[in-house]
């Protein structure tokens, strides 16, 4: 998938692959930042956000390299990141009708005269990962 929406103003295209395995247990991803339009670009920071839903919580692990999303089932998934550095930070969700509270993940990062990678990870936890 890819969009042009930043290329105006920023010079940038934003490309993303994914992959989900047969099982749906690993969901892998790739968004691409590419310099289109170099007499556009300076340094400009950017965001890849991943929004949950008010019932699935997330915190930081592995020092900061992942994050650990727990649903309200008591299910578990690791978010990884490549890339960019990885925080949690405040979200709204709309998706009912009524704004409640919740998370996002965010992988952030400057993209300055050449193009940058994100690769990211969503893993489903189950009792033999350690």
């Amino acid at each position: 998938m890819m969009h042009t929406g930043y290329q105006e103003r920023f010079g940038v295209v934003h490309r993303r692959r994914l992959y989900l395995d047969r099982d749906g247990r690993d969901l892998r991803g790739e968004d691409r930042l590419e310099v289109a339009d170099r007499r556009k670009l300076n340094v400009v920071p950017f965001a890849v956000r991943f929004h949950l839903h008010p019932s699935a919580s997330a915190v930081m692990a592995q020092g900061g390299d992942a994050a650990l999303i727990r649903l309200k089932s008591g299910r578990g998934w690791r978010f990884r990141v490549a890339g960019g550095s990885l925080k949690l930070e405040e979200s709204i969700y709309l998706g009912d009708g009524a704004p409640r509270r919740s998370q996002q993940i965010v992988a952030s990062g400057d993209l300055d005269s050449s193009d940058v990678t994100v690769q990211w990870a969503l893993t489903l936890i189950d009792g033999t990962d350690t």
